[in-house]
């Protein structure tokens, strides 16, 4: 017969032993909880479907665009799997970038004149009117006004795949450089950082417009 003692002895190991088991499943899910790239890639997914449900994706651009989404995929299991369920930050520097050419892709892909037979392209946008030069906010407006130029030359078929690549990367590049500025400093931009991301908004301005108006148009235009 066990004493009392070493009976609660035993029952308190078996809980023990019965906690552990019970939290190394939990651990496991942990370490392969869906992180942001992989929500990244679920959400790039739902744009597909949404494009093909709607005409605006061709049978072509939407086996391209879902053979790169599924290619990423595949490295981020392989990068989890090579360590123990989790990304290391040069790893996931490296799918975000490679999502976020993938998410450009089918920006112009669900964009562009090609769609499905029977569907419209997708209309051009009105441009916004710019405040007066040096308002708050007007380097913002700037950045938003290109951005939809941008889109109209995608939805004319005056901006090629290598165009519209081009010209988004340079707005966006300045468009971060703005975010950095103005989160260092409680949402403000001071007169000089204005005046430099000025005088690269007028650099990209003028890229936008070369690219729209050259002789390079998407295929059928």
């Amino acid at each position: 017969m066990f004493s009392i003692t070493t009976t609660r002895r035993l029952i308190a190991a078996t809980t023990a032993v019965a906690t552990l088991a019970a939290m190394l499943p939990l651990a496991a899910s942990a370490a392969s909880r869906p992180g942001e790239v992989w929500k990244r890639q679920q959400n790039q997914q739902a744009r597909l479907q949404e494009g093909v449900k709607n005409g605006q994706l061709t049978r072509g651009e939407y086996n391209r665009d879902e053979a790169r989404i599924q290619s990423i995929n595949a490295q981020r299991a392989a990068d989890l799997k090579a360590n123990g369920g989790h990304l290391t930050t040069a790893e996931r520097q490296q799918l975000n970038g490679e999502l976020t050419k993938s998410s450009r892709d089918i920006y112009f892909t669900k964009h562009n004149g090609a769609t499905q037979p029977g569907t419209d392209p997708r209309g051009t946008k009105t441009l916004p009117k710019l405040p007066p030069r040096g308002t708050p906010g007007y380097v913002a407006d700037r950045v938003q006004e290109q951005m939809d130029r941008i889109h109209n030359g995608v939805a004319n078929g005056t901006l090629t795949r290598g165009e519209y690549q081009s010209d988004i990367a340079k707005l966006d590049a300045v468009n971060s450089q703005r975010e950095v500025w103005m989160k260092a400093q409680g949402g403000m931009l001071t007169s000089a950082q204005q005046a430099q991301l000025n005088a690269e908004l007028d650099k990209t301005s003028n890229d936008i417009y070369y690219t729209r108006h050259n002789t390079n148009d998407q295929p059928g235009y």
